[in-house]
């Protein structure tokens, strides 16, 4: 779910405002060492539960406009789903799917197609992706989710827990991840922490102040097992002053 607050008080209908081009230029334009790393942590994570379901559906929470970005990484899954708040981050996703591989991601399936035993191309590898593709859902995630107990054998969420509007809400979506994975199911998640604002050019957009002991113990209180939280640097953020210094990495299991 992607929600934005300009930091100086005034908040905005996430319906009247976008940042999709210049977010996906600043943050997405080519393939960072830290989009690298955040990347394959999620296809780990991913594969780390294959075996254990016969299908892999993968909900993205939060997907924004880069859920195919972040997709890509994920090879063990089988079918990928998105939830955003916002229709028109819903409806970039679904038109980049029926495109050729776009520019953006040409590095990216690349890097990706080599990681593979069988040789692929690029393009071959993006249109095996966007074949995955199943249901994008317009809804926000500071309310129940509409899906059914056990629906989804992975939930992930890169940078969507943070856009989450308070703690007590933040606890509440946990919970609803819980509730929606099968028993064995794993819950994959990467936020940015330990700051209230991030920016996207010279905009200063609002964000939940969380860090690894606060999802840990909101993991903990869903009732999650094998949780492992981790704090790693923001390098490429560092460099750019994008807001933020660190971020969290972190898996739970619902055993």
């Amino acid at each position: 779910m992607w929600q934005f607050w300009k930091k100086q008080s005034v908040v905005h209908d996430p319906k009247d405002v976008s940042h999709i081009g210049e977010y996906l230029e600043e943050y997405y334009d080519f393939l960072t060492e830290e989009n690298l790393e955040i990347g394959l942590f999620l296809r780990d994570a991913v594969a780390g539960v294959k075996g254990r379901f016969p299908v892999i559906k993968v909900l993205d929470a939060g997907c924004g406009p880069t859920m195919l970005y972040w997709a890509a990484f994920m090879d063990a899954a089988d079918e990928y789903h998105g939830l955003d708040a916002r229709e028109d981050h819903v409806d970039y996703v679904k038109s980049q799917s029926k495109e050729s591989l776009p520019p953006r991601l040409l590095d990216l399936c690349e890097e990706m197609a080599l990681r593979q035993a069988a040789s692929t191309s690029a393009h071959a590898y993006y249109a095996a992706l966007c074949s995955k593709l199943r249901t994008m859902t317009v809804h926000d995630m500071n309310f129940a989710w509409p899906y059914e107990e056990g629906t989804f054998p992975v939930i992930m969420s890169a940078f969507g827990l943070e856009c989450i509007e308070s703690m007590d809400k933040l606890v509440d979506g946990i919970r609803e991840v819980y509730r929606l994975l099968p028993k064995n199911g794993r819950f994959i998640f990467v936020t940015i922490a330990e700051t209230d604002y991030w920016k996207i050019g010279d905009t200063t957009l609002r964000c939940l102040d969380v860090n690894a002991k606060v999802l840990e113990e909101a993991a903990r209180k869903a009732g999650f097992k094998n949780i492992h939280v981790e704090t790693r640097a923001a390098t490429t953020a560092l460099e750019r002053r994008q807001g933020y210094e660190t971020m969290v990495f972190g898996y739970a299991d619902k055993l």
